[in-house]
């Protein structure tokens, strides 16, 4: 908040700010009762950084309030909030804006309705937060109207209206606020009250990174790095990580260490990979402390390094296949596409949406080889999120695959479960198995992130079975218990797509064999080293 700035006086009462005083009108003020030069020596004084001009700003600001001058009333709140000239008090600092609120102080309305909603200073109210944000919004104050939009977005104090909440963030983001700016890019990218529009997204995420807003300079990165309505710049995107990254943001510090571990836009540098990963990891990433953890990695060694001195039972393929790095809305397209690329099974490389074959330096004007865009021509559905199994089944019809089918059971126990899957891998089978997920685990999220994953083997480990999975850019090993639990989340149709025994969703799976046109040799435990699979 910058006091001098926002502070607007709508009466006749209006100050003209004085940007110099010298030593002996400092002293002529504070012992005269004038308000609008106690008023306009308090703005003068508050950005000064010492104790006694902090006291004698406060003090300013006191005799005027005193006097009922309603802009000091409400800067006086200011003082007690911040503790600036006199001991932080945030009772006191409601009582003052309350009385500037009352009066019409569009600031002060804005400044009560965050006490109000944050329970500062006073009791906890998120309907008088709305109701001060409100007033203060209709005002033109725009930190308020990013407030009342993030109230309008997430049901706070008020009914949730996604339209509305677009609507405030607007207004704020054109007088520059960087959070509303940095909000309305996440409604653009995701639709959320506004049709989606991904060039839109990419605009407010730069006018709030350039503002400094570390949550917008990773999705920047992000949009950089994927080519999302930009084209792809993998130092861009490293650039804005690692300025992400300088402000503690984990989600940036976790994602620059990727960069350095796969040489991402960067040289590859494990050891910086590290640091930036365990310090993702001490800022609270989960996706960091599953790394450290080696639950999830960038490459299949994590997993060949688990099992190759273990005795007991293990069937995973040497040659694993690239790295599934889509996420969100396609997960089923890049689900299917790597699975079906590793089988070696059509005669051109298939392509989970448009961003990934154009990130490939594949020209994508002809996209029949795009899984999303042959689904789209169907009587299914052309959005992941409502992906079933059925539309794998229809996927496969597309492409003219054999040897797939998909298993609809809602009832297995979990050795069942487990025996299904190790069943499908022994009879040289890849798998898109339903789950709920959560930062590249099993999660008990209650089907609130129903998802889509490809699984390429198993593993048994001190008599647990881990399943190795292929997605968001990782490889992760997922102990059947977890995948387990967290079907039993899901419904058991899919939550997007009315019923039809061709919709289930809890434990259903889809598998492909794999008819490969060369040797490919298994780490296989319970047949010869020299196992080929054909």
């Amino acid at each position: 908040m910058n006091i001098r700035n926002d502070i607007q006086s709508e009466s006749d009462d209006e100050i003209d700010l004085i940007e110099e005083f010298n030593e002996y009108e400092i002293k002529r003020i504070l012992s005269s009762g004038n308000t609008k030069e106690l008023c306009n020596l308090g703005y003068f004084l508050i950005d000064k950084k010492d104790n006694q001009t902090a006291y004698s700003c406060f003090s300013c600001f006191q005799k005027a309030a005193e006097q009922k001058h309603v802009q000091s009333q409400c800067c006086l709140g200011y003082c007690y909030e911040n503790g600036i000239g006199i001991e932080k008090d945030e009772e006191k600092a409601v009582e003052w804006y309350t009385k500037a609120a009352e009066q019409d102080v569009a600031e002060a309305q804005y400044r009560l309705g965050y006490c109000y909603e944050n329970g500062t200073g006073i009791e906890k109210d998120e309907e008088k937060a709305v109701e001060w944000y409100t007033k203060a919004a209709e005002q033109d104050v725009a930190e308020a109207q990013c407030c009342l939009g993030y109230c309008y977005e997430n049901g706070i104090g008020i009914e949730k209206d996604e339209e509305k909440a677009v609507e405030w963030y607007t207004k704020a983001a054109k007088q520059d606020v960087a959070e509303a700016q940095y909000n309305l890019g996440t409604c653009y990218e995701n639709g959320i009250g506004i049709e989606k529009d991904e060039e839109k997204a990419v605009e407010w995420y730069t006018k709030a990174a350039e503002q400094g807003v570390a949550e917008a300079q990773y999705c920047l990165g992000n949009c950089y790095e994927y080519g999302i309505e930009i084209a792809i710049n993998e130092a861009k995107a490293v650039e804005w990580y690692a300025k992400a990254a300088a402000q503690d943001f984990a989600k940036a510090q976790f994602r620059l260490g990727y960069c350095y571990a796969t040489g991402t836009g960067v040289t590859k540098n494990e050891d910086k990979a590290l640091e930036y990963i365990q310090s993702a990891k001490d800022h609270g990433s989960e996706l960091a402390q599953l790394w450290v953890d080696k639950k999830i990695a960038n490459t299949p060694n994590f997993i060949f390094e688990q099992v190759k001195d273990s005795k007991e039972e293990y069937y995973i393929p040497h040659d694993l296949p690239g790295l599934v790095t889509q996420t969100g809305p396609y997960c089923g397209s890049a689900a299917f596409a790597a699975g079906i690329n590793y089988s070696l099974c059509t005669p051109r490389p298939l392509y989970a949406s448009i961003y990934e074959k154009a990130s490939a330096g594949v020209d994508i004007s002809n996209r029949d080889d795009i899984v999303l865009e042959q689904l789209k021509k169907t009587a299914y559905s052309s959005d992941g999120p409502q992906y079933n199994i059925h539309s794998f089944q229809v996927l496969a019809e597309c492409n003219n695959l054999t040897g797939c089918k998909a298993i609809l059971k809602t009832n297995y126990t979990e050795e069942e479960y487990k025996n299904a899957l190790i069943d499908a891998f022994r009879e040289n089978n890849v798998l898109i198995l339903a789950c709920d997920m959560l930062n590249a685990m099993p999660a008990n999220n209650q089907g609130e992130s129903t998802h889509w994953v490809l699984a390429l083997g198993y593993y048994v480990e001190n008599g647990n079975c881990y399943i190795v999975v292929n997605h968001q850019g990782f490889y992760c090993k997922w102990s059947v218990h977890d995948l387990y639990e967290s079907n039993k989340q899901l419904p058991e149709q899919n939550p997007r797509v009315k019923g039809g025994d061709l919709n289930k969703f809890r434990y259903s799976f889809f598998k492909k064999t794999v008819e490969r046109t060369r040797d490919d040799i298994m780490l296989d435990s319970r047949k010869p080293a020299n196992h080929h699979r054909l």
